[in-house]
């Protein structure tokens, strides 16, 4: 008898088929491998390791040892000092040596150092106020201000002259800065016996104004003869310093005309 042929669907399922049942089998024998795996050793799921001790270490090297003790490590950074201590663990949980299950975490805490800012150019010739208060709008926690040592002829009484840290310095926001400015003060020059011109020249070149008065004198006219403050005192540059001129004595004039004649007397008529 002539066998029927099979539609060609059939045939072209058959083999799918046979690669699906063998799949199938593939992992009924993986899962009774890894039941007998667990059968033989119960704790597989829940075994436990002791968390390493990484406090004091480098973040890198930290991670590191704790995922060597199947364990997963999780990073924090904090705001701290500005010391050897950036860059590594400061604070750990659990605890080293603390029993935990393998794949449990273990947080660590990162030292990232201070907040910083900039310290802003051109702060220089700027007033005092101006300048602690764009210190302290930017952060800075620890600003204070000193006078000058010493301060040049032209500066304005609060002139910024000095920063330490400079201008453009990264530093910590409680970092101290100083600021040096002018106290607008200087000894008072002497201008005994100079001109009217040499006394304004030498004023403007030390940082002082002058106004000047005569007084008549014995000493050369047109020199000075004296001052208002005193040589060497210290005073404010915005003071303006009286100098008094020679001025050339004017001796009273004696009248040349005759004495009157005396007036004729009674007896005389």
């Amino acid at each position: 008898m002539p066998q029927r042929a099979l539609p060609s669907r059939e045939v072209e399922q058959k083999p799918r088929r046979g690669w699906l049942w063998g799949l199938i089998a593939f992992l009924v024998v993986v899962v009774a491998g890894v039941g007998t795996a667990l059968m033989l050793n119960p704790d597989a799921l829940t075994r436990e390791v002791a968390v390493p001790s990484v406090s004091e270490l480098q973040q890198i090297t930290a991670e590191e040892k704790i995922r060597a003790e199947g364990l997963v490590p999780v990073v924090q950074t904090v705001v701290g000092p500005d010391d050897e201590t950036v860059g590594r663990v400061t604070k750990q949980d659990p605890v080293a040596d603390q029993r935990v299950k393998v794949g449990s975490t273990v947080t660590i805490l990162i030292n990232i150092g201070p907040k910083k800012a900039t310290i802003p150019a051109n702060l220089l010739g700027m007033d005092l106020d101006a300048v602690q208060k764009e210190l302290k709008d930017l952060g800075f926690t620890n600003v204070r201000a000193e006078v000058a040592a010493t301060e040049p002829s032209s500066a304005k009484p609060d002139e910024v002259l000095d920063l330490q840290p400079v201008s453009g310095a990264s530093i910590a926001l409680d970092a101290r800065i100083t600021i040096y400015y002018a106290a607008g003060t200087g000894s008072v020059p002497n201008f005994f016996n100079m001109t009217k011109a040499a006394a304004t020249a030498y004023a403007e070149q030390n940082g002082f104004k002058v106004k000047f008065t005569e007084q008549e004198s014995t000493e050369t006219p047109g020199r000075v003869i004296s001052q208002d403050p005193a040589v060497g005192e210290v005073i404010k540059r915005t003071k303006v310093i009286t100098l008094v001129l020679a001025k050339e004595v004017i001796e009273p004039t004696v009248s040349s005309s005759p004495s009157p004649s005396p007036s004729p007397s009674k007896g005389d008529d």
